[in-house]
């Protein structure tokens, strides 16, 4: 298909493609989640873009490989093959499309619409299908990053693209494989990966208003150990958030950005089939903004910051010949401060966080049928350091089954999930998905 990013659609090709504010004070009403080296680094500067950029070079004999999808079914399986409406967005079409954060980057995918309430660095959200915030479930390796208030808020604008690998979007309620966070779609994003050759780059690019970008990867093996690492600054000066011409009281001063994002991982071979890996994700960016109102001034400064981090730790097992099992032990949290530096003077610190505990299985029953199934377990709460906000806290449970398989040029998804939460009753939901081949290269679904 000719599309950059290759979204489905009610009927679609099957064949190859080129590219595969304020925070409320109390928790959401329902939502949960499912789920050194050796290279030659080249330099160019270009006096357009003042830019340069490292890579390593691919090697000669590398093959296009045709997409695969992870989230459609929990397990990886070909884009041809998923009946769930999704797309696909590599680490090559990253790079292609110049995008400095995930909101400009979402914006080019078809369905997918974005908000934002501000320049690089302030709060937004995500729409699929008329559903956003709450309602859209935006996971990172796995593991939710919606703020668990009732906003679910995502802050997409202080992730910058460098240390991201590839994302995959579903249109449509999958709530019955993720939850109820899912009604309106899940967007997955997966952070860069190591691999088996030893690899490095470095990327720097500048433009206008004194906005720069420096990234650095490296990853290689080392015996039975993989290894990974990356880290990326960007800064801009911006401009002024607020035109004093139509609000005098506003400071006319540049309002500007920078984020810093380092993001690492270490998976151990233990024997054929049997992985144990840690994974580290952390990004902080922090932004000025303006006042307005009676009480502001011209010589206002207001700062935000905002922290997101993950920790993981997983176990990837292969119990036998047509059985996989994945366990994972997480933790997410978003971490927001507003400082005020004026006649008023005010600071605040709001902090929510995901503790997820995740065991999925995958069984190969023949016959081109396949059988998933798990168990999940999550602690959401919310905080105000500052202390303002009292402290809530709050523990969802569940428990989730699949099939999927194909006979005689029809393709048949079954999806079932059970979720339970604290000061609510339990939940069933379900999924039906099913696609028939149309011949030449064009499935109905």
């Amino acid at each position: 298909m000719s599309q950059q990013f290759l979204a489905n659609g009610a009927a679609r090709a099957t064949a190859s493609a080129p590219m595969a504010s304020r925070q409320s004070t109390s928790l959401s009403s329902v939502r949960y989640a499912a789920p050194w080296a050796r290279t030659l680094l080249a330099l160019s500067i270009g006096l357009m873009g003042l830019s340069a950029q490292a890579q390593t070079t691919p090697p000669s004999d590398a093959t296009t490989l045709a997409p695969v999808v992870v989230s459609a079914t929990g397990y990886p399986q070909p884009l041809s093959s998923a009946l769930p409406s999704v797309s696909v967005i590599t680490r090559e079409q990253i790079e292609e499309s110049g995008a400095q954060n995930l909101t400009t980057l979402l914006q080019q995918v078809a369905g997918v619409q974005v908000t934002s309430n501000g320049g690089p660095g302030q709060s937004g959200n995500v729409y699929l299908r008329g559903f956003g915030g709450p309602d859209v479930l935006v996971l990172l390796d796995g593991v939710p990053i919606n703020a668990q208030d009732s906003t679910g808020t995502a802050y997409l604008n202080n992730f910058t693209t460098d240390q991201i690998q590839r994302i995959e979007v579903i249109r449509g309620n999958v709530s019955a494989i993720y939850g109820s966070g899912a009604i309106g779609g899940v967007v997955l994003i997966s952070t860069r990966e190591g691999s088996k050759t030893p690899r490095a780059s470095v990327s720097v690019s500048a433009g206008s208003r004194n906005t720069a970008t420096v990234s650095a990867n490296a990853s290689g093996e080392v015996g039975n150990t993989a290894l990974q690492a990356g880290i990326s600054r960007y800064t801009t000066q911006g401009i002024s958030a607020i035109n004093p011409a139509q609000l005098a009281n506003a400071n006319p001063n540049a309002n500007g950005y920078r984020n810093t994002t380092m993001n690492g991982s270490i998976v151990q071979t233990l024997s054929p089939g049997q992985s144990l890996g840690l994974r580290a994700f952390r990004s902080v960016g922090r932004a000025s903004y303006d006042s307005y109102g009676s009480y502001a001034s011209p010589t206002d400064t207001n700062l935000s910051s905002t922290t997101q981090d993950l920790y993981q730790l997983f176990s990837d097992n292969q119990i036998s010949a047509s059985w996989q099992s994945h366990l994972s032990a997480s933790q997410q949290s978003t971490t927001n401060t507003a400082q005020n530096f004026s006649a008023y003077p005010y600071s605040g610190t709001y902090r929510t966080r995901v503790q997820q505990l995740l065991w999925r299985n995958v069984v190969l029953l023949g016959g081109g049928w396949t059988a998933t199934g798990g168990l999940e377990v999550q602690r959401q709460s919310i905080a105000s350091i500052s202390g303002s906000i009292p402290a809530k806290e709050r523990n969802a449970e569940a428990v989730f089954v699949g099939l999927n398989g194909a006979f005689s040029g029809n393709a048949l998804q079954l999806n079932l999930r059970h979720d339970a939460m604290d000061g609510y009753s339990g939940q069933n939901t379900g999924y039906l998905g099913y696609g028939r081949e149309l011949g030449g290269g064009f499935k109905a679904i």
